[in-house]
């Protein structure tokens, strides 16, 4: 499969996971999320598939995320590299701060799955 097509195809995967429709649809995360996936969080805890798929948000909360500067980068022919910004509301009190992301999609039977995702703050307030 061409890069440019890959890059479409895992971008696309990767902004539907900041959709209200995916962030609580425990069967659409299923598919999306490999079967060892890993993210460590902005707090710093790691979570497995499992852990993920137990505390999904029951609430809108797409609209307080900005996703924004998407880059792609090919570590393998079936592994790739997604980084990007978010400017968001945290949760604990409301104040808007920037995260950098960065998050590999995992070719596995055909289908690219995220294998790995992380969220670290970049500045604590704006």
């Amino acid at each position: 499969m061409k890069k440019n097509i890959v890059n479409k195809h895992v971008l696309a995967l990767e902004k539907s996971l900041l959709t209200d429709k995916v962030r609580t649809s425990k069967a659409l995360l299923n598919e999306l999320l490999h079967d060892n996936f890993n993210e460590i969080s902005q707090s710093g805890t790691v979570y497995g598939k499992s852990e993920f798929l137990e505390n999904l948000p029951t609430k809108s909360s797409s609209s307080n995320y900005e996703a924004y500067d998407f880059t792609v980068q090919h570590l393998s022919d079936d592994l790739v590299q997604v980084r990007f910004e978010t400017l968001s509301n945290r949760a604990i009190d409301g104040v808007r701060c920037k995260s950098l992301r960065s998050s590999l999609w995992k070719l596995h039977d055909s289908k690219w799955q995220m294998i790995f995702h992380q969220g670290t703050v970049k500045s604590e307030e704006l």
